[in-house]
């Protein structure tokens, strides 16, 4: 058999299964497919046939088309737009007019409420704004005339859709109604259909580039601002950009160029000052030659924190500071008379230098310069440390011989000390003449040092330190001291002293340790009737969740239930309508075949009526005439009769 043979094979099988009501949807569905298979063979064997085809056997079956794609069923239509979808794939811009005569299935699709009806709809949709050329001003008519929100915004997606597959020759007959169209979309009250309407726009105005002019000013303002938003960087944008929004952008520009101005001249202002001021940050260290000078004020970088290197700082004030701070910083550093004579008269602790590794000051025994000695330091403890110098030998007055080298040790001024420590004799430097201010002011001249380093330590020879002795008791030889002497844990802990209890307190101590024991019982006791009373309510509380959870599980079960039944009832009530329907078909058919049937017999009758009365209308017409004729002829008889 033919291809084309077929064809209309398969189409008129469809046609008698889609005009019998009684039809199942699997016969339908299958129906489709054989069309489709042979339409596509038809096209791989004659690809320049198609035109006639369609006009041929897939036209007029439209309407059949249509009735299909608005059933409930969600398998047939999925099933009908697939094979429609394979059609329009084999014959190409051949379809266009059983496109236009599906726009309105189409568009019905996008009303359901399952998505298995809804997607293959707007699968087919799309295929036919790829291949075919339908009616776009009967588009705009739908779209205005439809109510649903997923028709409108389905009509729109496939408008963008048609920008991309067809020509501006072929659009342009519709300009006017697709700005319409578009204009609706963007102003519609649901926000879904407002977004597709602003890309199909976008879409528009991309074709058009030379009417942006005219196309700019149909959008809102507030549907302007959300094209500035959403997409920038399209033609009708910019277009809004520069007519609408150019005296903004511009003053916008302006106070960023002038923001930006500020903040260079401050970049580069701090930058040029930061190499001559200063912190008001003073650390003070030691010079020394082996390193090079550091002064008093350590110079912070502007950037990060970063401190500045040493060859950079000048030894002078710094001109950032303040004028009295730069008196400060380049004032000598003085001490008054009374805090020098108090330094003086302090006792001095001679203590032993012990090994460099069990020492606090491990470092007061290595050689150092005396270049490295800084004479504004004050002594004080861990500080003065690194600043010790050479041993230097102890001369003895009497022979003036030269001793072996002593150790140095830093002097540690203490109110006390312990028993096991040597104390110096407080050695209190006495004026030599009677001019105290004299001497206080050649103290206090900034010329000279308050004291010389070597005054803070004592030199002490290593054979003049006693060992030190182990704490113990003291030996007592005399038993009788010995018994009478007291022990040192009962010097240090002695036992306290008893005082004699009255009866009367004893009787109050016992009335409120019986009292105190009574309070106790009955706290006990209701804590326990508490408790058990607490106890009794969880468990009564836990068999009521219980019971709720039970009657959660039941009600469960009992809708599960029901959802089953509904179910049943559902498809019970889906075969009973089927079947009504089918009847009802029936019956409709077998009472047009009697009124048909009436209607023949009922002509026959009155045809019959219309004959008979004719009849008996010309004989009664006719009667008088015969009976004329008839006595005419009797008169005649009896005038002749007498003559002779």
């Amino acid at each position: 058999m033919e291809p084309m043979e077929l064809v209309a094979e398969h189409a008129l099988l469809f046609k008698r299964a889609s005009g019998r009501g009684d039809a199942h949807w699997a016969e339908l569905s299958q129906a489709l497919k054989d069309l489709a298979e042979a339409v596509e063979a038809v096209a791989r064997q004659d690809p320049h046939d198609a035109d006639g085809l369609v006009r041929d056997h897939l036209l007029p079956l439209a309407p059949d088309f249509a009735q299909v794609m608005r059933s409930i069923r969600s398998r047939l239509v999925a099933d009908a737009c697939e094979s429609l979808g394979r059609i329009t794939q084999a014959t190409r811009r051949a379809i266009t007019p059983v496109a236009t005569a599906l726009l309105d299935a189409l568009v019905h699709t996008a009303k359901g409420s399952s998505k298995a009806i809804r997607d293959p709809g707007t699968r087919l949709f799309s295929l036919f704004s790829e291949h075919a050329r339908f009616d776009l001003q009967r588009v705009h008519r739908l779209f205005k005339e439809s109510p649903q929100e997923r028709a409108r915004v389905l009509l729109l997606l496939q408008l963008q859709t048609v920008l991309s597959c067809w020509s501006k020759d072929e659009i342009e007959p519709c300009y006017s109604d697709m700005v319409d169209m578009m204009r609706r979309g963007m102003r519609d009250p649901s926000s879904d259909v407002r977004s597709a309407g602003r890309q199909a726009f976008c879409a528009f105005s991309s074709i058009w580039t030379d009417r942006l002019d005219e196309l700019v000013d149909v959008p809102t303002p507030q549907t302007r601002d959300l094209l500035m938003k959403e997409m920038p960087y399209a033609e009708i944008t910019k277009v809004i950009q520069s007519k609408f929004y150019a005296s903004s952008m511009a003053s916008k520009d302006s106070a960023g160029t002038i923001r930006q101005r500020r903040a260079e001249y401050k970049r580069q202002a701090s930058s040029t000052g930061s190499g001559d001021q200063d912190d008001g940050i003073f650390i003070e260290v030691t010079d020394s030659s082996r390193r090079g000078p550091i002064f008093r004020s350590q110079i912070l970088s502007s950037s990060r924190g970063r401190a500045t290197s040493p060859a950079g700082r000048s030894p002078g004030p710094s001109r950032g500071l303040s004028p009295a701070m730069q008196r400060r910083a380049s004032s000598p550093t003085h001490h008054s008379p009374r805090l020098l004579h108090t330094r003086r008269s302090q006792p001095q602790l001679s203590v032993p230098a012990l090994h460099p590794s069990v020492t606090e000051f491990p470092e007061a025994l290595a050689p150092d310069s005396s270049s490295d000695v800084d004479p504004h330091r004050v002594a004080s403890g861990p500080l003065q440390a690194s600043g010790l110098q050479q041993p230097r030998p102890v001369v003895r007055r009497a022979s003036g011989s030269t001793p072996t080298p002593a150790r140095r040790a830093p002097v540690v001024f203490a109110p006390m000390s312990p028993p096991n420590r040597s104390i110096a004799a407080p050695s209190i430097s006495m004026p030599q003449s009677s001019d105290v201010s004299a001497e206080s002011a050649a103290d206090a001249s900034p010329s000279q040092p308050e004291k010389s380093p070597d005054a803070f330590f004592d030199d002490v020879l290593p054979s003049s330190v006693p060992a030190p002795e182990p704490r113990s008791e003291a030996n007592v030889t005399i038993p009788e001291l010995k018994q009478s002497s007291p022990k040192r844990a009962m010097v240090l802990h002695p036992e306290p002293r008893t005082a004699a209890v009255s009866l009367s307190s004893r009787m109050v101590v016992v009335f409120l340790l019986a009292l105190g024991t009574l309070f106790g019982i009955s706290g006990l006791l209701q804590a326990a009737s508490k408790v058990r009373d607490a106890n009794d309510y969880h468990q009564a509380l836990v068999e009521r969740i219980n019971e709720f959870e039970s009657s959660i599980l039941e009600s469960y079960e009992a809708m599960k239930k029901m959802d089953e039944k509904y179910a049943v009832w559902n498809e019970y009530v889906r075969e009973m309508a089927e079947e009504d329907e089918s009847n009802a078909l029936m019956q409709l058919q077998s009472i047009q075949l009697q009124v048909q049937r009436w209607q023949v017999e009922m002509k026959q009758d009155l045809l019959e009526f219309k004959q008979s009365l004719s009849g008996d209308m010309i004989d009664a017409a006719l009667a008088p005439l015969r009976s004329q004729p008839a006595a005419g002829g009797a008169d005649n008889d009896t005038v002749s009769g007498p003559t002779p």
